[in-house]
């Protein structure tokens, strides 16, 4: 099911996100893992295939952007975003009137 899909998976090095990571991966799918600490995504990128890392705090906007970009040039089209960090952001994660593209 997850075979080829591309992964962008926030909050890749918790307990959530590193079980996610490894079943994601066992299912075939591309991973782009995000987390704060790049030893622990060093870690979990040697654990699981077909992934590439990022070390961020993603609640800065240009880190996400910059992501996003540098991903998709290496790896593909995100084909799904999975969210699992433990803050929260207070204000839209894009600046104002760059809305998310409509899903049907």
């Amino acid at each position: 099911m997850l075979k080829e899909k591309v992964i962008l998976l926030l909050g890749a090095t918790g307990g959530i996100g590193s079980e996610v990571a490894r079943q994601a991966a066992e299912q075939g799918a591309k991973l782009i893992l995000v987390a704060r600490t790049r030893e622990d995504l060093e870690n979990l990128q040697q654990k699981v295939s077909n992934a590439i890392i990022f070390q961020a705090d993603i609640t800065k906007f240009e880190n996400l952007e910059r992501i996003v970009k540098e991903a998709e040039k290496t790896i593909g089209k995100i084909d799904v975003l999975i969210h699992t960090v433990g803050s929260i952001l207070l204000k839209p994660p894009r600046p104002k009137g760059r809305g998310f593209p409509r899903v049907h």
